[in-house]
């Protein structure tokens, strides 16, 4: 009896060593591990047992290499309703910038992935991108639900509009698209240091007063824009370097009058536009020699915009607007960003060749009008026959852009925000 008490005491003083060990194992584990990612024979919480099939066969659209267990398992589609959508997604799994991410950043990517693997049908092409992805992430705080929302509020804006474009991409704009083009207002031209694109944006002309035509060519320059940025991620290859996914906006007001600044609906609109469907696209912008009566209403802007009573679309994300009042200011922030052989000279840079609506809506480079910006289309050489199809009608456009003729549209009734909009630049006038 003695005997077998000493058996059972020797029992439980073992177990109560193993729990001890135990114990701090798991506390040791803990400091070097997530518990909920480390399996239960180690100590974890994580309880799906290892499956081959799995590991072996689960892959990216690439290949198995550059992936893990748990990688795999999470985007294996066998609990999907449709594989075959989800399929379209997984490169963005194991796409080089999503690597680079931290964990939880990553975990919310490859989430948003799979949430649009259903759903987006023809703008898939267009929202697996990487890139994108991430601009709506950072913009809406990495707010998967946010971001997933407005990816599909944005599918259901470009089926309404840009149909209104023409057949752009091969070349066949509207044309509206022509004639506003024609103005040389907004555009896309060349790259400044950092390898980011260049648009400008110009006051010399009077506006057109087409309301619905102006917002048409600015969906059509953002879209020559977003496809620019999707060549570059193309060529760009993974050594380390940030990847260029926004634009520099240059902003001359060399030649601003009143009369032509489009009307503060427009303005809005577009803002509108760029704030819901093309977030976070703009790095840095450059206001060059706004006059003074701008400057205070931009002050002025910034003030009403941070009050509590109105909510005015701005520009959010990473968009740094800078105003450059003086050309010593201007000469300092042209050294630090750009390349002044390849700037346009009516801003202090090298470039005296104009733009030219032609050139920027009808000259290729590689077959391909759409990813390309006016300073590759403008090093093509003049074709023996032009086989555009509106290339007379730019032509006749641009031969009338200097006195163009202007159809202001009837003010509307005014509410509470446009009442005090106006007021304001009543005001600076």
């Amino acid at each position: 009896m003695e005997h077998g008490w000493n058996i059972r005491m020797l029992g439980a003083r073992t177990i109560a060593t193993r729990s001890k060990c135990y114990e701090e194992t798991s506390d040791v584990m803990a400091q070097h591990f997530d518990l909920n990612a480390l399996e239960k024979s180690f100590g974890g919480c994580d309880e799906e047992p290892f499956c081959s099939h799995i590991f072996l066969s689960t892959h990216s659209g690439h290949g198995v290499f550059g992936l893990e267990y748990s990688e795999q398992l999470r985007m294996s589609p066998q609990d999907l309703n449709t594989p075959d959508d989800y399929m379209e997604f997984l490169h963005v799994y194991r796409h080089w910038r999503v690597l680079r991410l931290g964990a939880q950043k990553r975990h919310w990517l490859r989430q948003l992935a799979k949430q649009l693997s259903s759903g987006l049908q023809e703008f898939k092409d267009y929202f697996i991108e990487v890139s994108i992805l991430l601009r709506y992430l950072q913009v809406h705080d990495w707010d998967v639900d946010k971001a997933a929302d407005a990816i599909c509020a944005t599918a259901r804006w470009r089926k309404e509009h840009l149909p209104a474009l023409g057949e752009a991409e091969t070349g066949r704009c509207s044309a509206a698209i022509v004639r506003e083009c024609a103005l040389c207002r907004f555009y896309v031209r060349g790259f400044d240091l950092r390898g980011r694109p260049i648009v400008y944006v110009k006051f010399h002309h009077e506006d057109s007063g087409h309301y619905q035509e102006t917002l048409n060519y600015v969906i059509y320059v953002m879209e020559r824009l977003v496809a620019v940025l999707k060549a570059n991620h193309e060529k760009e290859e993974p050594d380390g370097k940030a990847a260029v996914d926004c634009a520099t906006v240059i902003v001359d007001f060399t030649g601003y009058a009143t009369g032509n600044r489009p009307p503060m609906k427009t303005l809005l609109a577009a803002l509108r536009i760029f704030q819901e469907h093309y977030p976070d696209i703009f790095g840095d912008v450059f206001l060059y020699k706004p006059p003074q009566r701008f400057c205070l209403l931009y002050y002025a802007w910034q003030k009403v915009h941070c009050s509590s009573c109105l909510s005015l679309p701005t520009l959010k994300g990473r968009a740094k607007v800078t105003l450059v009042t003086s050309l010593s200011q201007w000469r300092s922030i042209a050294h630090s960003y750009f390349d002044y052989t390849k700037l346009e000279a009516c801003i202090g840079g090298e470039v005296r060749q104009p733009f030219t609506s032609k050139t920027f809506l009808s000259k290729k480079v590689n077959g391909e009008i759409f990813g390309t910006e006016f300073e590759a289309q403008a090093l093509v050489p003049e074709e023996k026959r032009q086989r555009v199809s509106f290339s007379s009608v730019v032509q006749k456009v641009e031969e009338i852009a200097e006195t163009p003729v202007i159809h202001h549209e009837p003010l509307e009734p005014e509410g509470v925000v446009s009442s005090t909009i106006n007021a304001i630049t009543w005001i600076f006038r």
